[in-house]
């Protein structure tokens, strides 16, 4: 319990962003990548809210792109690194 970066916390985390942002829980499932066997990603939107999720489940170094709208911006909201990786 005393490691802030155990499953434990990343799950207090998660259940934190889930009761803050309703486009998580309300939001309209769309699955990208699903030819993509390394990469679970998908899309949620809601209420002119858009969340990208985009998982590695592999020990293995992958990459991908994903283009945003023209004027958007895109903010982390929670990552299991320690610096997140952004391009």
């Amino acid at each position: 319990m005393n490691d802030l970066n155990s499953i434990f916390y990343h799950y207090k985390q998660l259940i934190a962003l889930r009761k803050k942002h309703d486009v998580i829980t309300y939001g309209d499932y769309e699955l990208l990548l699903a030819d993509n066997p390394h990469i679970f990603a998908y899309r949620r939107q809601w209420n002119g809210e858009t969340l990208l999720v985009i998982s590695n489940f592999y020990e293995e170094n992958v990459s991908t792109q994903f283009d945003l709208e023209k004027g958007k911006k895109a903010n982390i909201l929670l990552s299991n690194y320690p610096t997140p990786v952004t391009r």
